[in-house]
């Protein structure tokens, strides 16, 4: 299940649009597609950051219930 919400979240951040400093803030309440989890934590994501990195991601904050995330241009390929 926890793969299934990181790809929500992903697939969430890349129908995304960035504000004008390129950052994207997603809360856990806006991830709709995930009908077995009503409530879900972030800190609990603990393959977030690096699947955030592989995505082209950085993570500029987190809370409970929202990140913040930057759309960076490098694109980590991991061997």
């Amino acid at each position: 299940m926890d793969n299934a919400i990181i790809l929500a979240i992903i697939d969430k951040l890349n129908h995304s649009r960035p504000d004008k400093d390129n950052c994207i803030i997603l809360n856990s309440f806006d991830i709709k597609n995930i009908e077995i989890v009503n409530d879900f934590n972030f800190f609990e994501q603990y393959q977030l950051y690096i699947t955030l990195k592989a995505e082209g991601y950085e993570l500029l904050s987190m809370e409970k219930h929202t990140i913040k995330v930057k759309k960076t241009n490098n694109v980590i390929y991991f061997p």
